[in-house]
């Protein structure tokens, strides 16, 4: 054969049922052998580009089916629930929360710790009122004694003067 030879083959089966041509030349590579297996590539590629549609297909139904069985979806949701508001009776900074959110609880459960510096000053405060008011009640005590005093000796003072002038006027009383 000479350098550039054109050799043409025609295939008579079904799945290559079309006319090759081959380049025969020197430094080229026979491509009847490439292009006889284009028919089975194509067979290949099809069945794996079916093949990834069904697996993203599975893969789709797989993650929404357990979607709806782990999540409720609803578009008039309506809660059944108890809510009970939490309140302090001191003021204060919150230094330890010993529950977790929804967590179940028991009567006698300890929520949070407060910081107990403001406490300490809230306690020493209320002691300093409870000794004004006994200080207070202390004087009002010793300042009632000194008017009843006061007052009783004005009433004897009245009663000796009006004596006086019982006698000083001459007439029983």
């Amino acid at each position: 054969m000479s350098e550039h030879e054109k050799r043409q083959t025609i295939y008579e089966s079904e799945h290559q049922g079309h006319t090759e041509l081959d380049y025969q030349g020197e430094g080229s590579r026979s491509s009847a052998a490439t292009i006889a297996d284009r028919p089975r590539f194509r067979l290949n590629h099809k069945i794996m580009v079916v093949a990834s549609l069904v697996i993203i297909v599975v893969m789709s139904a797989a993650f929404f089916v357990r979607d709806s069985v782990l999540y409720e979806r609803t578009d008039d949701a309506h809660i059944d629930g108890h809510i009970t508001p939490v309140s302090a009776r001191i003021n204060g900074q919150v230094q330890q929360v010993n529950v977790i959110e929804g967590q179940l609880l028991h009567a006698g459960d300890v929520l949070a710790v407060m910081d107990q510096s403001e406490c300490s000053i809230a306690v020493n405060q209320a002691m300093a009122n409870v000794a004004y008011a006994e200080n207070t009640a202390a004087s009002l005590y010793f300042s009632a004694a000194i008017t009843v005093t006061t007052a009783y000796g004005a009433l004897i003072g009245a009663s000796r003067g009006k004596k006086r002038r019982n006698r000083s006027c001459g007439g029983a009383a």
